[in-house]
């Protein structure tokens, strides 16, 4: 049986004795695991009107990157992607001909893979295929993905110059249903 003394989180909040009996080691995790957390639910994903962290990751040539490096950017589109993700190669076309669009008017586009099961090599492999003219990254440790709060591909950020999210959400408003 765990002492008291150990089940004690703070003085405010404790683990009930009462009812069926939870194995000692069970107890500890549960109290290790609220103590490193703080017992504070995690973060939400950055608003509309936060900025995003200068995160780093590396591209497809193999050179290391920030987001802080398009700072005399009026705006970066972000797009979150993934090799095998239908929607976003459906869109890498549009994607591609918008950068060569906006890009005198102070537009970036940015790729970013944050997917585990997608290696660099096929990142690279990916972006070379598709003659991307705009920087596709690899999100190894996912720092990125975290610090946008990104859950799906493609999702979709626009920043400012200043890294303030201005724009989070779908690819477009088209039904394209038809296509899909």
């Amino acid at each position: 049986m765990c002492s008291s003394d150990l089940l004690r989180v703070s003085a405010s909040a404790r683990i009930s004795q009462e009812g069926p009996l939870i194995p000692c080691f069970v107890r500890i995790a549960i109290l290790l695991l609220a103590a490193l957390t703080g017992g504070e639910p995690p973060l939400a994903p950055p608003a509309i009107g936060a900025r995003v962290a200068d995160v780093a990751f590396k591209d497809v040539s193999g050179r290391r990157r920030t987001l802080g490096e398009f700072k005399s950017k009026k705006a970066i589109v972000v797009v979150f992607v993934g090799t095998e993700c239908p929607i976003a190669n459906l869109y890498f076309p549009t994607l591609a001909e918008m950068q060569k669009q906006y890009a005198d008017r102070g537009v970036q586009f940015l790729a970013i893979n944050s997917n585990d099961q997608d290696s660099f090599a096929d990142v690279v492999a990916h972006a070379r295929e598709r003659k991307l003219p705009f920087s596709v990254v690899k999100d190894v440790e996912q720092h990125a993905a975290d610090a946008f709060g990104a859950t799906r591909t493609p999702e979709v950020f626009l920043l400012d110059a200043n890294r303030i999210i201005r724009y989070r959400g779908r690819i477009d408003d088209q039904d394209r249903k038809s296509v899909v």
